[in-house]
């Protein structure tokens, strides 16, 4: 047995639309977020194949929480809570991630790759995903 629950709507010209995030109980497990991820899912396939239908390099970077006027505007507990069931120690600097994308990019890549920046234990890292 599975529910999902919208968390938003809009309405235009009489007609209501769902926005916002979904939820999806599965039995005693709930899955929040789940359109974010679904979404990254996407981004990470297209790149695949949009770098498998051109000759220009496609890459993918993929980085956890940055410190920027969204995650400022958030509500810090949610926030918080975000950070620690993901296990990132704290928000990546926007200086970290510009630099790691530059490493990133002026590195040897290979089109349809998918990198991941992450902080853990307070530490930066870039990892190549697949």
């Amino acid at each position: 047995m599975y529910t999902v629950r919208q968390k938003g709507h809009v309405t235009i010209n009489n007609q209501e639309f769902g926005v916002g995030e979904f939820e999806i109980e599965l039995g005693d497990t709930k899955l929040d977020n789940i359109d974010y991820s679904v979404s990254k899912a996407g981004v990470i396939n297209m790149t695949k194949g949009i770098s498998m239908a051109t000759s220009n390099k496609v890459i993918c970077i993929c980085p956890n929480w940055i410190d920027s006027d969204s995650t400022n505007d958030m509500d810090s507990d949610y926030l918080n809570s975000e950070l620690k069931r993901i296990g990132q120690s704290r928000l990546i600097k926007m200086k970290e991630f510009i630099d790691s994308f530059v490493a990133i990019t002026s590195g040897e890549i290979v089109s349809g790759d998918i990198y991941r920046i992450d902080v853990k234990d307070d530490k930066l890292w870039v990892e190549k995903m697949y």
